[in-house]
């Protein structure tokens, strides 16, 4: 299935912040938990990217990462479960590289008995980078030349 792979744009922002709250499966816990006003002020941040997946021209999922100058780091990602296993996922994470060309890697960390994410951090060309956590810590380096 094709997805358009964007930047967020303001008219974006309720679609994303409603797959924020819906895929929240952690328990709350206090600054991550935002109302609409605080996600939209949060998000508009310099050093964090917020990309979407579109399908249909309606948002269908998300990739938050943050910008630290020559590498990013995954802080989310959310698709929505009627278009899960059908490559939203790996279309965002290859589209956010493509879109930050000065990046050289993508980081991440996950619980790793949350066997769903492991198997989909795998699957998307993440490898271990092996820090002494709790959760694991995965990298993909860019495989084409950045510009």
């Amino acid at each position: 299935m094709k997805y358009i792979i964007r930047h967020a744009r303001t008219r974006d922002l309720k679609a994303v912040f409603a797959l924020y709250q819906s895929g929240r499966n952690e328990p709350k816990h206090g600054e991550n938990d935002y109302d609409f006003k605080s996600f939209r002020k949060y998000v508009g941040s310099s050093k964090v990217d917020l990309v979407v997946a579109c399908k249909n021209k309606s948002v269908v999922g998300y990739l938050l990462a943050y910008d630290h100058d020559n590498w990013g780091y995954l802080d989310s990602i959310c698709v929505d479960p009627e278009y899960r296993r059908e490559g939203a996922g790996q279309a965002l994470i290859d589209g956010t590289i493509a879109l930050k060309k000065h990046w050289v890697m993508i980081e991440l960390c996950y619980d790793p008995t949350d066997l769903k994410i492991a198997k989909f951090v795998k699957s998307a060309g993440f490898v271990s980078a092996k820090k002494p956590m709790i959760f694991k810590w995965m990298y993909r380096a860019r495989t084409t030349p950045h510009r």
